[in-house]
């Protein structure tokens, strides 16, 4: 179904959300309107924006990478703004600055996979790298409205330059699932790091990741359940619901859990500041204003289709 860029921006900011409440659960498959109250609350405050390692969640480095672009639409080279930004140097968390990225970048495939590789090749590390790319390509080919759930896979493994075997073994594993209509528990038991394929942790929660959102991918809350699946991984459920809630919009995120993190934060729009002021600086406006002014402005206006408006000839 195709839905609006501001749906889709939207979709994705609050699945980041709705996916960091459901972590913070302790008891339960299902986050409950109490508990998803209690955070979105305390996150207003300036909590929670650490794990229990003290490394920052992925919706806050998501949050600082798209101030970062909203604010210089990385006029500069990006290794340049990197350090202001205050993000972990290496490890996967690093994954949640490249959602943004994909959203503004979603036009323009090969600047963005330039943006991806100057941000994730410092860290030497392939496997994170080559990670970034897919979940780039995914994202920004979600707002072009060309991923078809049954064949996004293939399309992955002929069309895009993955840097990292592991990452090409799992995601060809998921496509055999897909079309087998393999159980959860089988691809679990056949996809996890300690399986006898002995993908590499990376790779097994992306594969996984991509399971859980492809198998159910018109079912937000269905694919974030299954990515809490034991073995449970942060990572897994943090991709799997920025992945479904971009898909399937905000309008596809269940209306109780929207309802309950706005009124946990006091603020109608806590939840789509970011987003909105993302789309705005893509659409290109400047000297944005604050958020209560950015969204009617938004909803009024008509932006135009990927490559539509062009720069003028030098």
């Amino acid at each position: 179904m195709k839905r609006s860029l501001l749906d889709r921006f939207r979709g994705l900011f609050l699945g980041i959300a709705v996916g960091e409440v459901y972590l913070g659960q302790t008891q339960g498959p299902e986050p409950d309107r109490q508990t998803i109250n209690d955070l979105a609350h305390s996150r207003h405050q300036g909590e929670h924006q650490r794990d229990s390692l003290g490394e920052l969640r992925g919706q806050e480095i998501c949050s600082r990478m798209a101030q970062a672009l909203i604010e210089s639409q990385f006029t500069l080279p990006l290794e340049e703004a990197l350090p202001k930004l205050g993000l972990p140097r290496q490890g996967p968390s690093l994954l949640a600055a490249v959602l943004p990225m994909a959203l503004f970048f979603h036009d323009d495939l090969a600047r963005l996979d330039q943006q991806i590789h100057q941000l994730l090749h410092p860290a030497a590390d392939l496997e994170l790298e080559a990670s970034g790319l897919v979940i780039g390509r995914t994202i920004a080919m979600i707002c072009q409205e060309q991923v078809t759930p049954k064949t996004w896979i293939t399309y992955l493994l002929e069309q895009v330059d993955i840097p990292h075997s592991s990452i090409i073994a799992g995601l060809e594993q998921v496509q055999v699932f897909l079309q087998s209509k393999a159980t959860l528990m089988e691809v679990l038991h056949n996809l996890s790091a300690s399986s006898a394929n002995r993908l590499m942790p990376l790779s097994s929660d992306l594969s996984l990741a991509f399971y859980c959102w492809l198998s159910t991918a018109d079912a937000f809350n269905l694919s974030m359940k299954r990515s809490g699946q034991p073995p449970q991984s942060q990572l897994r459920t943090r991709l799997t619901t920025a992945l479904s809630g971009v898909y399937n919009g905000v309008s596809g995120i269940p209306l109780a859990w929207q309802a309950e993190l706005i009124s946990g934060t006091g603020s109608s729009s806590h939840g789509w500041q970011g987003a909105d002021a993302l789309l705005a600086a893509w659409s290109g406006c400047s000297h944005l204003e604050s958020a209560k002014q950015i969204s009617p402005r938004l909803l009024r206006s008509a932006i135009a289709a990927p490559g539509l408006l062009r720069p003028r000839p030098k």
